[in-house]
């Protein structure tokens, strides 16, 4: 029998006046947001559903779709069950929601697209794929709790934020690679700027910028510790357009250069690498 055990794995679409009353069940299940915005309660919690975020639901736990007002809300849907206690321990112990990459969308496409073909063994390869998106989602929090090491003024506030500030959040992180407007935001949420900014203070206890900034280094931590990218590409892809701006907002916020964050993790690799060419009846001698 395998870890995961999917048994109802479909693509839906909440418009508007749709919505799923309060429940609980006997199995997990996880939604994947991949279009649109609404919001659900877990556990007495309200939660923004926006595009990327992935939410875990646990046996037992409560859990609402509030009624669409508007727009529609499409989600991948998940329903299973873990027949492996350790697995079922790392479960429990990370982050119910997270935002996940597209790859993870692709991955939970193939569940799918495996759980309705007609080929042989579709179940085998449907559980395989779903407990490699639970490994996925377990090293996403532990990523994240590592990360936290770096940045002493995470803003947790913000995952627990409802209202106006859970919506100047949103759009934040959807945009926060660009280069954001409060004029724009202001128009878009149909709020004057300054009372936006005054809102969302109140709420993290940092501002608009300084939320955009830390999810913009967050995002050049991953890319310097996990990819070959040169820094100055970094820069630009996390939304910075000045290296030397760049530079500052890293060190405030995580306490290193990017060179230095670079260094350190090239030390850790080459170190890994010495060690392990202890093991040198394993290879050939270089020509």
């Amino acid at each position: 029998m395998a870890n995961a055990d999917v048994f109802w794995i479909f693509m839906l679409d909440y418009a508007k006046g749709w919505g799923i009353r309060p429940h609980t069940h006997d199995f997990y299940q996880l939604y994947y947001i991949t279009s649109g915005k609404g919001w659900m309660k877990l556990d007495g919690r309200k939660l923004l559903l926006s595009p990327k975020a992935c939410v875990l639901i646990f046996p037992g736990q409560e859990h609402e779709l509030f009624k669409m007002q508007s727009g529609v809300l499409r989600m991948i849907d998940v329903k299973f069950y873990v027949h492996d206690g350790a697995l079922e321990n790392e479960l429990r112990g990370i982050a119910q929601t997270q935002q996940l990459t597209a790859e993870f969308q692709k991955l939970l496409a193939d569940v799918r697209a495996e759980w309705k073909s007609a080929l042989p063994f579709k179940k085998h390869m449907a559980d395989i794929l779903l407990e490699q998106c639970l490994y996925i989602l377990i090293r996403t929090h532990i990523k994240a709790e590592e990360s936290k090491f770096l940045f002493p003024e995470t803003p947790a506030k913000t995952k627990d934020m409802s209202g106006l500030p859970a919506k100047i959040a949103a759009y934040v992180e959807e945009h926060c690679f660009d280069d954001i407007s409060l004029d724009e935001m202001a128009r878009e949420l149909t709020y004057n700027r300054n009372y936006l900014c005054k809102v969302f203070k109140k709420a993290s206890g940092i501002t608009i910028i300084r939320y955009a900034n830390y999810l913009r280094i967050a995002k050049a931590v991953d890319l310097i510790c996990y990819s070959t990218e040169k820094i100055s590409d970094i820069c630009e892809s996390v939304g910075f357009h000045d290296i030397h701006y760049f530079s500052k907002v890293f060190k405030q916020i995580t306490n290193h250069t990017p060179g230095e964050l670079r260094s350190r993790q090239q030390h850790d690799m080459y170190t890994d690498i010495v060690e392990h060419g202890r093991f040198s009846y394993r290879y050939y001698d270089p020509d």
